[in-house]
C-alpha cells in the first residue's frame, strides 16, 4: 500500500482519490463520500463544523433535537461570503427552503461550492445535532 506524503507532511493511503483543502489549511483526503458532525448537542446560536464539499454533488443533511431553533444552510464559493441556500425537506419531497424549524432529512445541492455549513440562526431550545452525509459528482 503506497503512502502519499501532502502539504504538512500527512500521509494518505494511494486509495484516495485526491485531497481537499480545508477552512484551516489542513488537507484531507477526497473519498466516495464522507460524513461532517456540523452541530453536536448545540445549545446556542453558532456557525458549527463546515464541510469541504469542492467536488461534490449533493449533502444530505440529518437534523435531530430541535424544540424551538432555526437552521439555516448556507453555502460559500471564497470561505468568507457565505450565502443562505436551497434545501429540499425528503419528509414531504417538495418543499425547499433556506431555513429548518423541524427535525428530518434535507438535501443541499452542493455543486460549485467550496464549502456547506448548517449555521444555528435562532436559538430558544432544545439539543440540536446536525449531520451531513456529502456524495460526490458522478
Amino acid at each position: 500500500m503506497a503512502i502519499i506524503n501532502t502539504p504538512g507532511g500527512l500521509g494518505y493511503t494511494a486509495e484516495s482519490i485526491g485531497f481537499a483543502q480545508q477552512p484551516d489549511g489542513s488537507f484531507r483526503p477526497v473519498r466516495a463520500e464522507f460524513t461532517t458532525v456540523h452541530q453536536d448537542e448545540a445549545e446556542a446560536i453558532g456557525n458549527g463544523i463546515v464541510a469541504n464539499v469542492t467536488g461534490y454533488a449533493t449533502s444530505t443533511v440529518q437534523i435531530d433535537g430541535i424544540t424551538s431553533a432555526t437552521v439555516t444552510f448556507e453555502g460559500t464559493v471564497d470561505g468568507t461570503n457565505w450565502v443562505a441556500i436551497v434545501a429540499t425537506d425528503r419528509n414531504d419531497g417538495t418543499t425547499s427552503a433556506t431555513t429548518a424549524t423541524s427535525d428530518g432529512l434535507y438535501v443541499v445541492d452542493v455543486r460549485g461550492l467550496a464549502y456547506l455549513r448548517c449555521r444555528i440562526s435562532v436559538y430558544a431550545t432544545g439539543k440540536i445535532t446536525i449531520t451531513s452525509l456529502t456524495i460526490p459528482l458522478a
